[in-house]
Protein backbone atom coordinates (compact mmCIF):
# COMPACT_ATOMS: atom_id res chain seq x y z
CA UNK A 1 0.00 0.00 0.00
CA UNK A 2 0.78 3.57 -0.56
CA UNK A 3 -0.38 6.80 0.75
CA UNK A 4 0.74 10.10 -1.01
CA UNK A 5 -0.40 13.37 0.37
CA UNK A 6 -0.37 15.52 -2.77
CA UNK A 7 1.47 18.91 -2.57
CA UNK A 8 -0.75 21.21 -1.12
CA UNK A 9 -0.16 25.41 -1.24
CA UNK A 10 -0.06 26.78 2.34
CA UNK A 11 -0.58 30.45 3.08
CA UNK A 12 2.97 31.20 5.17
CA UNK A 13 4.08 34.32 7.00
CA UNK A 14 7.02 36.34 4.75
CA UNK A 15 10.04 35.38 7.07
CA UNK A 16 8.86 32.12 6.57
CA UNK A 17 8.85 30.93 2.56
CA UNK A 18 10.20 27.58 1.68
CA UNK A 19 9.31 24.06 1.18
CA UNK A 20 9.10 21.09 3.60
CA UNK A 21 8.90 17.64 2.86
CA UNK A 22 8.28 14.66 4.91
CA UNK A 23 9.18 10.54 4.09
CA UNK A 24 7.45 7.64 6.34
CA UNK A 25 8.67 4.33 5.24
CA UNK A 26 6.12 1.38 5.84
CA UNK A 27 7.07 0.17 8.36
CA UNK A 28 6.86 3.63 10.27
CA UNK A 29 2.92 3.57 9.39
CA UNK A 30 -0.22 1.99 11.58
CA UNK A 31 -1.00 0.56 8.49
CA UNK A 32 2.08 -0.32 6.14
CA UNK A 33 1.97 2.60 4.06
CA UNK A 34 4.93 4.43 2.41
CA UNK A 35 4.26 8.21 2.61
CA UNK A 36 5.72 11.11 1.07
CA UNK A 37 4.57 15.03 1.42
CA UNK A 38 5.38 18.20 0.61
CA UNK A 39 4.08 21.79 1.31
CA UNK A 40 4.62 24.14 -0.90
CA UNK A 41 5.37 28.36 -0.61
CA UNK A 42 5.03 28.67 -4.18
CA UNK A 43 7.02 31.69 -3.91
CA UNK A 44 2.99 33.08 -4.34
CA UNK A 45 2.85 32.74 -8.37
CA UNK A 46 2.99 29.12 -8.42
CA UNK A 47 0.57 27.03 -11.34
CA UNK A 48 -1.38 25.10 -8.94
CA UNK A 49 -3.59 22.77 -11.73
CA UNK A 50 -2.90 18.87 -11.01
CA UNK A 51 -3.31 17.45 -13.87
CA UNK A 52 -3.31 13.74 -15.06
CA UNK A 53 -0.42 12.70 -18.26
CA UNK A 54 -2.06 10.33 -19.74
CA UNK A 55 -0.40 6.69 -20.64
CA UNK A 56 1.35 6.74 -24.30
CA UNK A 57 2.99 4.34 -26.48
CA UNK A 58 6.02 5.89 -29.10
CA UNK A 59 6.85 5.16 -31.91
CA UNK A 60 10.93 3.81 -32.48
CA UNK A 61 13.56 6.57 -33.05
CA UNK A 62 10.42 9.33 -31.14
CA UNK A 63 11.99 12.04 -29.20
CA UNK A 64 10.83 13.22 -25.78
CA UNK A 65 10.44 17.37 -26.13
CA UNK A 66 12.52 18.91 -22.89
CA UNK A 67 10.66 22.46 -21.99
CA UNK A 68 12.40 25.19 -19.95
CA UNK A 69 10.86 24.50 -16.71
CA UNK A 70 8.10 27.45 -15.59
CA UNK A 71 6.79 27.44 -12.47
CA UNK A 72 4.28 30.64 -12.56
CA UNK A 73 1.07 29.93 -14.49
CA UNK A 74 0.96 28.60 -17.65
CA UNK A 75 3.60 26.58 -16.96
CA UNK A 76 3.69 24.80 -19.59
CA UNK A 77 1.41 25.02 -23.10
CA UNK A 78 1.81 22.38 -25.65
CA UNK A 79 -0.15 19.17 -27.20
CA UNK A 80 2.79 17.17 -26.92
CA UNK A 81 1.86 15.28 -24.21
CA UNK A 82 -1.89 14.76 -24.63
CA UNK A 83 -2.64 16.72 -21.51
CA UNK A 84 -5.99 19.10 -22.42
CA UNK A 85 -5.45 21.55 -19.26
CA UNK A 86 -1.84 22.51 -21.29
CA UNK A 87 -3.37 23.34 -24.65
CA UNK A 88 -2.85 27.05 -25.95
CA UNK A 89 -5.93 28.37 -25.76
CA UNK A 90 -7.00 32.31 -26.88
CA UNK A 91 -4.27 34.40 -27.91
CA UNK A 92 -1.56 32.27 -26.72
CA UNK A 93 0.97 30.16 -28.24
CA UNK A 94 2.68 26.78 -27.95
CA UNK A 95 6.01 26.86 -26.29
CA UNK A 96 9.24 26.05 -28.07
CA UNK A 97 11.25 23.18 -26.53
CA UNK A 98 15.03 24.08 -25.06
CA UNK A 99 16.06 20.24 -26.26
CA UNK A 100 15.14 16.57 -27.35
CA UNK A 101 15.99 13.87 -25.71
CA UNK A 102 15.22 9.89 -26.90
CA UNK A 103 11.72 8.54 -26.34
CA UNK A 104 11.32 5.11 -24.34
CA UNK A 105 8.33 2.97 -25.96
CA UNK A 106 5.95 3.12 -23.17
CA UNK A 107 5.48 6.18 -20.82
CA UNK A 108 3.26 5.61 -17.89
CA UNK A 109 0.32 7.60 -16.55
CA UNK A 110 0.75 9.84 -13.63
CA UNK A 111 -0.39 12.90 -11.75
CA UNK A 112 1.82 15.82 -11.88
CA UNK A 113 2.17 19.79 -10.69
CA UNK A 114 4.82 21.98 -10.66
CA UNK A 115 6.24 18.04 -9.95
CA UNK A 116 5.91 14.64 -11.01
CA UNK A 117 3.39 13.40 -7.92
CA UNK A 118 2.56 9.70 -8.28
CA UNK A 119 2.58 7.70 -11.33
CA UNK A 120 0.40 3.88 -11.96
CA UNK A 121 3.50 1.99 -10.52
CA UNK A 122 2.52 3.44 -7.21
CA UNK A 123 5.75 5.58 -7.38
CA UNK A 124 5.57 9.12 -5.17
CA UNK A 125 7.58 12.51 -5.04
CA UNK A 126 8.15 15.30 -3.21
CA UNK A 127 10.13 18.05 -3.18
CA UNK A 128 12.14 20.57 -1.61
CA UNK A 129 14.54 23.25 -3.02
CA UNK A 130 18.33 23.37 -1.44
CA UNK A 131 21.18 25.54 -1.21
CA UNK A 132 23.74 24.47 -4.01
CA UNK A 133 27.51 25.71 -3.90
CA UNK A 134 27.39 25.66 -8.48
CA UNK A 135 24.40 27.23 -10.13
CA UNK A 136 23.73 26.67 -13.88
CA UNK A 137 21.64 27.95 -16.35
CA UNK A 138 19.30 26.38 -18.70
CA UNK A 139 19.93 25.80 -22.05
CA UNK A 140 18.46 28.65 -24.44
CA UNK A 141 18.76 30.87 -20.98
CA UNK A 142 22.21 31.51 -21.03
CA UNK A 143 23.53 28.02 -20.57
CA UNK A 144 23.28 24.30 -21.94
CA UNK A 145 21.72 22.61 -18.96
CA UNK A 146 18.63 20.46 -20.25
CA UNK A 147 17.58 18.87 -16.93
CA UNK A 148 15.30 21.08 -14.10
CA UNK A 149 13.88 19.33 -11.05
CA UNK A 150 10.65 19.57 -12.87
CA UNK A 151 11.47 17.82 -15.64
CA UNK A 152 13.61 14.81 -13.95
CA UNK A 153 10.26 14.34 -11.66
CA UNK A 154 8.22 13.63 -14.65
CA UNK A 155 10.72 11.57 -16.46
CA UNK A 156 10.88 9.36 -13.08
CA UNK A 157 6.96 9.23 -13.10
CA UNK A 158 7.07 8.19 -17.00
CA UNK A 159 9.85 5.99 -16.79
CA UNK A 160 10.21 4.16 -13.19
CA UNK A 161 8.31 1.05 -11.74
CA UNK A 162 10.34 1.83 -8.34
CA UNK A 163 11.65 4.37 -6.40
CA UNK A 164 15.51 2.80 -6.58
CA UNK A 165 14.75 3.10 -10.41
CA UNK A 166 13.24 6.84 -10.44
CA UNK A 167 16.58 8.21 -8.71
CA UNK A 168 19.15 6.48 -10.64
CA UNK A 169 17.41 7.48 -13.85
CA UNK A 170 17.23 10.86 -12.95
CA UNK A 171 21.00 10.85 -11.59
CA UNK A 172 21.71 9.55 -14.73
CA UNK A 173 19.72 11.57 -17.13
CA UNK A 174 20.96 14.84 -15.00
CA UNK A 175 24.48 13.40 -14.80
CA UNK A 176 24.10 13.12 -19.02
CA UNK A 177 22.44 16.03 -20.03
CA UNK A 178 23.69 18.98 -17.49
CA UNK A 179 21.14 19.93 -14.39
CA UNK A 180 20.24 23.70 -13.99
CA UNK A 181 18.64 25.05 -10.23
CA UNK A 182 15.66 27.41 -9.62
CA UNK A 183 18.54 29.72 -8.50
CA UNK A 184 15.43 32.00 -6.50
CA UNK A 185 16.11 32.74 -2.67
CA UNK A 186 16.02 29.07 -1.82
CA UNK A 187 18.84 28.06 -3.81
CA UNK A 188 20.67 26.37 -6.62
CA UNK A 189 20.18 22.90 -5.93
CA UNK A 190 17.58 20.55 -5.13
CA UNK A 191 16.10 17.58 -3.24
CA UNK A 192 13.42 15.35 -3.35
CA UNK A 193 11.71 12.38 -1.47
CA UNK A 194 10.84 9.17 -3.93
CA UNK A 195 8.87 6.45 -2.49
CA UNK A 196 7.44 3.16 -3.65
CA UNK A 197 5.25 0.70 -1.21
CA UNK A 198 8.53 -0.80 -0.02
CA UNK A 199 11.04 1.54 0.24
CA UNK A 200 11.96 5.17 0.58
CA UNK A 201 15.23 7.38 -0.81
CA UNK A 202 16.10 10.98 -0.11
CA UNK A 203 17.56 12.09 -3.88
CA UNK A 204 19.87 14.97 -3.84
CA UNK A 205 21.10 16.99 -6.71
CA UNK A 206 23.45 20.03 -7.49
CA UNK A 207 24.61 21.36 -11.30
CA UNK A 208 28.36 19.93 -11.12
CA UNK A 209 31.19 23.32 -11.66
CA UNK A 210 30.93 23.52 -15.18
CA UNK A 211 27.16 23.85 -15.67
CA UNK A 212 27.08 21.07 -18.33
CA UNK A 213 26.61 18.06 -15.71
CA UNK A 214 25.59 17.12 -12.05
CA UNK A 215 26.74 16.17 -8.86
CA UNK A 216 23.70 13.70 -7.01
CA UNK A 217 23.50 11.26 -4.46
CA UNK A 218 20.92 9.27 -2.90
CA UNK A 219 20.37 7.20 0.41
CA UNK A 220 17.63 4.61 1.25
CA UNK A 221 15.62 5.35 4.25
CA UNK A 222 15.98 2.31 6.76
CA UNK A 223 12.64 0.59 7.24
CA UNK A 224 10.95 1.49 10.52
CA UNK A 225 12.10 5.71 10.06
CA UNK A 226 10.93 8.80 8.91
CA UNK A 227 12.71 11.95 7.69
CA UNK A 228 12.37 14.94 6.92
CA UNK A 229 13.74 17.64 4.49
CA UNK A 230 13.08 21.56 5.30
CA UNK A 231 15.14 23.28 2.19
CA UNK A 232 18.81 21.87 3.66
CA UNK A 233 20.60 18.69 2.43
CA UNK A 234 19.86 16.07 5.16
CA UNK A 235 22.53 13.59 3.59
CA UNK A 236 26.10 13.73 5.51
CA UNK A 237 28.23 10.35 5.52
CA UNK A 238 28.27 8.69 1.99
CA UNK A 239 29.18 5.31 1.27
CA UNK A 240 29.57 4.17 -2.42
CA UNK A 241 30.40 0.66 -1.83
CA UNK A 242 27.06 0.09 0.40
CA UNK A 243 24.68 0.02 -3.09
CA UNK A 244 21.87 -1.41 -1.15
CA UNK A 245 21.65 2.05 0.40
CA UNK A 246 23.53 4.55 -1.48
CA UNK A 247 23.54 5.34 -5.29
CA UNK A 248 25.44 8.71 -6.74
CA UNK A 249 27.87 10.26 -8.96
Amino acid sequence: TILMLLPVLVLLAPSVDGCTTVLATKDATEDGSSLAAHSNDGEGTTDPRLVVVPAADHEDGAMREIHYALEEYPRYMDKSRGVKEYYPTGNQTARKPIGHIPQVPHTYKYFEETYGVINEKQVGIAESTCSGIFGAKAAGHGGTALMSVDTLSQLAMERAKTAREAVELMGAMAEKYGFYGAGSFEGTAESLLVIDPHEGWVFHILPDPTGTSAIWVAQRVPDGHVTVVPNIFVIRVVDLDDDKNFVGS
